[in-house]
This record gives C-alpha cells, sequence and structure tokens, in this order.
C-alpha cells in the first residue's frame, strides 16, 4: 500500500520537473510554438502540484487510518467467505435434442 503512494508521489514530482523544464524552455529559446509550450507546461505544472498535494494528503490520512500497517488493505479483511471461497459458475454443456 506505502509504495503505491510512495510511486504516485514520485510521478507527480516528474510531471512538475516536465513542466516546469517545458515553461522555462518555452520561455527562453525561439520556438515555432513558443505560446503553447508555455500553456502546456503551466497546465503540467498546476496538475502535477495538485496531484502531489492530494497524493501527499491521502498518503497522511491512510496512515493515521492505520492503512499502512498491514501489507492488506482494510477493506479486504471484512471480504471473507467464510470458509465457502470463491468458485466459478459450472460451464454447462449444450442440450441435446
Amino acid at each position: 500500500m506505502i509504495f503505491n503512494a510512495h510511486t504516485a508521489f514520485a510521478l507527480g514530482l516528474i510531471a512538475l520537473v516536465a513542466g516546469t523544464y517545458l515553461l522555462a524552455r518555452g520561455g527562453k529559446e525561439d520556438m515555432c510554438c513558443k505560446a503553447f509550450a508555455k500553456i502546456i507546461g503551466t497546465v503540467v505544472v498546476i496538475l502535477s502540484i495538485l496531484c502531489v498535494l492530494c497524493t501527499g494528503f491521502y498518503s497522511f490520512r491512510y496512515l493515521e487510518e492505520g492503512y499502512f500497517l498491514s501489507p492488506h488493505p482494510k477493506w479486504e479483511r471484512g471480504m471473507e467467505m467464510k470458509g465457502k471461497g470463491m468458485r466459478s459458475p459450472r460451464r454447462r454443456a449444450p442440450r441435446r435434442k
């Protein structure tokens, strides 16, 4: 569970760096699409900041609730089938006339 939070946080930071690079490069060099690069860079930076903030908030929230203390999520603990297990339906042969 904590691995997912770390992965999402790292991807958010990578997107933030990429958006900042695109924003900086679009402002300095002579490019054919200078305005487009600035717009895309700004959108990427804003969305990646929101992603990093949401990931951090929910990671701390899940940490406080104890989701990271066990390898299985809490919602899986109460879903046991009481010894029955999950079985697939049997396939029936087509009926012959």
